[in-house]
């Protein structure tokens, strides 16, 4: 397992049936599961709104309080 500062783990977990089709969207376009996650969350943001992006503050030593 890979301790690199720039990659956290998401931990949740999805119905069986959802898996599948996450997994097979992303192959089906030749992209990652990060890559889909990462284009859901921005299209999510641009149609709905919330909060900018950050920058990794993690990498900067900064503590999460969320």
């Amino acid at each position: 397992m890979s301790t690199d500062p720039e990659w956290a783990n998401l931990n949740f977990k999805v119905d069986p049936a959802f898996h599948y089709e996450f997994r097979r969207l992303a192959a089906h376009h030749g992209i990652s599961g990060v890559a889909l996650l990462r284009m859901a969350v921005r299209e999510w943001r641009e149609n709905h709104g919330g909060p900018a992006p950050v920058q990794n503050r993690f990498a900067a030593g900064e503590a999460a309080h969320v």
